[in-house]
């Protein structure tokens, strides 16, 4: 199981040994299969004198350290991620156990620059070499370096991204956050247009449905209206004739305008009957058409407000992901002053 340890490779700012310990003018003298370098010298003595405030003449010193060089491979079909990230360290020497500080590693951007098989400084300058102890003087022990930096680059090595799991959306590496929340906003536009579509579509048919039921009883609606129309002017003719036909001395049936009456009274009765039915269908017209900006309505606020659901994820390398492509036993040169003061001689 991957530890949980937070990398603290650090930027080049300063040599990582405080002092020099004793040390000889001449490197030491190794097996073959031990792979050493030397950074060349850029910045001279006077220039040194001078960041360090000082009128002595610095000694320069070459301090062994170690160059790892690897690279990781961060991978997920699912994010359609497949990067490659190159790592180069400038670190310590192992301790007595073996163990190397990567925590305090100085992370190299052109470490081929100035890298040379051979020392490469002013012959009249006073040089010395600080020892080297027996934790790295072997070509196993650099071998056990190298299984230590892979080790070191599985368990911190991690690449950060922000996500949007819910549209499966995910960071490009290299892509800013600004532009990433834009590609969000532009997807979710078109995903909201869609649902809007769709909610549209569906209510449509129904409030179609209802209107086709209104246009009905509209229609019914002016046909009780001429009935009930028709039924009263037959009522008031039938009336005026029964009044008429007993002004004159003639017998005439009253049940005839009885029966007008009562077609009238059910004429009335069927248009109240409609003018209720339309009204009510009116009222489910309305109803359906607000549940429906509602529903609009909320879909508009999901999906503006949708990069409030996004997050930052990790992918981490698997063992296959890790390649190390060397460990070197590197000769980093420094100025010294008499009062112990340092600077880097590489520039």
């Amino acid at each position: 199981k991957k530890e949980n340890k937070t990398s603290a490779i650090r930027n080049e700012s300063k040599p990582l040994s405080e002092s020099p310990k004793s040390s000889s003018t001449l490197p030491p003298t190794l097996d073959s299969s031990v792979d050493q370098r030397y950074f060349a010298v850029w910045k001279s003595a006077s220039e040194a004198q001078i960041e360090m405030s000082t009128s002595d003449d610095p000694v320069l010193v070459y301090e062994p350290m170690l160059l790892s060089t690897g690279k990781v491979r961060f991978y997920d079909a699912k994010k359609e991620v497949d990067e490659v990230k190159q790592i180069h360290v400038l670190s310590s020497l192992p301790d007595d156990f073996g163990r190397v500080d990567w925590e305090r590693s100085i992370k190299l951007a052109d470490w081929k620059r100035g890298l040379l098989d051979k020392p490469d400084h002013p012959e009249e300058i006073p040089v010395s070499y600080m020892d080297l102890p027996d934790s790295i003087d072997s070509a196993k022990e650099l071998k056990k370096a190298e299984d230590e930096f892979s080790d070191y680059l599985y368990q911190n090595e991690k690449l950060s991204l922000h996500a949007l799991p819910s549209m499966n959306i995910y960071q490009v590496p290299g892509e800013t956050i600004e532009a990433f929340r834009m590609r969000i906003a532009h997807a979710a536009r078109e995903v909201r247009d869609e649902e809007v579509d769709t909610l549209q579509d569906k209510f449509e048919e129904k409030l179609e449905r209802i209107n086709d039921r209104i246009r009905k009883k509209e229609f019914q609606l002016e046909e009780h209206e001429s009935e009930l129309s028709d039924r009263k002017t037959a009522e008031i003719v039938g009336v005026a004739e029964t009044l008429f036909s007993l002004f004159k001395g003639r017998r005439r049936s009253i049940s005839t305008a009885t029966t007008k009456s009562r077609m009238r009274r059910k004429a009335s009765q069927r248009l109240d009957s409609t003018k209720m039915e339309l009204e009510e269908l009116h009222a489910d017209y309305q109803e359906l058409e607000n549940e429906m900006q509602e529903q609009i309505e909320e879909v508009r606020r999901k999906w503006e407000n949708i990069d409030a659901e996004i997050v930052l994820t990790e992918i981490t390398p698997r063992r296959t992901d890790i390649k190390v492509d060397g460990v070197y036993l590197v000769w980093n040169p420094f100025w010294s002053s008499e009062n112990g003061n340092r600077v880097s001689a590489r520039g």
